[in-house]
């Protein structure tokens, strides 16, 4: 989690501001269209784009902030241990 919220600080460097909600986080391995100065990718592969269970990380869009999430291993809200929910979000 921690190299996609770097990556997602780089990417908001690069052009000002974090993937839309549309773009999701396959924006930081394909330059979305009209995105000039995107100097990507900024992630070595798509796996990065799961969490360690191999389920996709969840991204979400919070006016000028990003949120990435994971639901743990069952890939269910709540949970403890394994199953606990874990998110970043980077301002």
């Amino acid at each position: 989690m921690q190299s996609l919220t770097a990556a997602l600080e780089l990417f908001q460097g690069d052009n000002g501001r974090f993937p839309t909600s549309q773009e999701g986080m396959q924006a930081l391995l394909v330059r979305p269209q009209g995105l000039d100065n995107w100097s990507g990718p900024y992630l070595h592969g798509k796996d990065q784009l799961k969490d360690p269970w191999g389920n996709p990380y969840r991204y979400t869009v919070n006016g000028a902030s990003v949120t990435v999430a994971s639901l743990g291993a069952d890939n269910k809200p709540g949970g403890e241990g394994a199953d606990r929910d874990v998110s970043a979000s980077v301002p």
